[in-house]
C-alpha cells in the first residue's frame, strides 16, 4: 500500500541481453504526470510502462529511467563521425570570424557536439526486451 507521493525506487533483472534496470523517483502532485527515458529503440514500449506506473500511482510527477548494461565487461565500440565534425569546426571558425572572436576549436570541444561520437550500441535501432523482464523491474 503506498503511503507517500514521495519516493524513489529502483530494481534490476539479469536478461539475455544484460542487465535491465528501472529507477522511478516520485514526487506529490495533483495530477499524474510521468517522464520516460529509456535506452534508444525502447520507444515502442514508453505507453505500457506509462500504463503500469498509472496502475501503481494514480497522480504524481513520476521520473522513470530505464537502462540496460550489457555487461560483458568489454568498453563500447565508439563510432566517430569525421565529418559531421568537420562540419561543426567550420561552422563554429565561420561564427569565430563574423563575430571577431580570437577562438580555436579544440577537440574536447568537438567530441561534446550531437553526433559527433556515439556508441555502437546506441547506433542500434531496436532493443529487443522482454515484456517480461520489463515488467518485472518496472
Amino acid at each position: 500500500m503506498i503511503h507517500s507521493m514521495t519516493g524513489y525506487g529502483e530494481a534490476a533483472r539479469e536478461t539475455d541481453q544484460g542487465r535491465l534496470r528501472a529507477e522511478i523517483r516520485t514526487v506529490n502532485h495533483r495530477f499524474f504526470n510521468a517522464r520516460l527515458r529509456t535506452p534508444p529503440g525502447c520507444e515502442r514500449h514508453h505507453a505500457r510502462i506509462e500504463r503500469w506506473l498509472k496502475k501503481s500511482l494514480p497522480r504524481g510527477h513520476v521520473s522513470y529511467s530505464l537502462t540496460l548494461d550489457p555487461g560483458d565487461g568489454a568498453e563500447p565500440e565508439l563510432l566517430v563521425d569525421v565529418e559531421r565534425a568537420r562540419a561543426w569546426a567550420t561552422s563554429l571558425e565561420r561564427l569565430a570570424a563574423e563575430l571577431r572572436l580570437d577562438s580555436r576549436i579544440g577537440l574536447d570541444a568537438l567530441i561534446r557536439l550531437k553526433g559527433v561520437v556515439r556508441s555502437r550500441e546506441s547506433a542500434r535501432p531496436e532493443i529487443d526486451i522482454d515484456e517480461d523482464d520489463l515488467r518485472e523491474v518496472t
